[in-house]
């Protein structure tokens, strides 16, 4: 006998002590605490993942509404109301923040996965080769743009700014992007 069930006796206990509960310890039990943790940490790495993904969208749409701004500073400059040197400024801004843009569209981050916050169309990663080429000639064009501020030459410059927004900001937006109501 173990000792408790003596000890119980000797004092005129006329029960029986239950003996201690052992844990369980079967392998579906433990599966399902694992499921359990995992759908718990999974709610809370989708919600974080859901907010990066937004986070991607502000910085993507902050970084075009940039290359506006950008633009502008050369438009300003063929039209005389700005001097080269801020319009060279500018069109340098314009070279750094396109050769960004292929970055700036992760998968996820479409309409389809954030409806009214993103104006990218799936579209764009289901032609991804396509949309990396449409994002090379941006870069291509707004190098060429900056070259021409820094010839001094407005005229050049002039005709170079139509070539960047018709080939880079108009070729891509017309294919790419679905207006959300919002300006960027």
């Amino acid at each position: 006998m173990n000792s408790a069930l003596i000890l119980s006796r000797a004092a005129g206990a006329s029960r029986r002590i239950r003996p201690p509960i052992r844990p369980i310890h079967s392998h579906a039990f433990s599966r399902a605490i694992a499921a359990a943790i995992l759908v718990v940490l999974g709610c809370g790495a989708a919600g974080a993942l859901a907010q990066d993904k937004r986070a991607i969208v502000q910085e993507r749409r902050a970084a075009m509404k940039a290359q506006g701004e950008a633009m502008g500073g050369v438009k300003r400059y063929v039209d005389g109301e700005a001097d080269q040197k801020a319009a060279a400024q500018s069109a340098g801004e314009l070279v750094r923040l396109t050769r960004g843009d292929p970055g700036r569209f992760p998968a996820g981050t479409s309409t389809l996965d954030l409806p009214s916050e993103t104006g990218a169309k799936p579209l764009i990663w289901g032609e991804w080769g396509k949309f990396l080429a449409a994002a090379n000639t941006m870069i291509d064009e707004a190098v060429k743009l900056e070259l021409a501020v820094k010839s001094g030459n407005k005229t050049a410059a002039s005709e170079q700014l139509m070539r960047t927004g018709e080939a880079g900001c108009i070729f891509c937006h017309r294919f790419y992007r679905q207006r959300v109501g919002l300006p960027f």
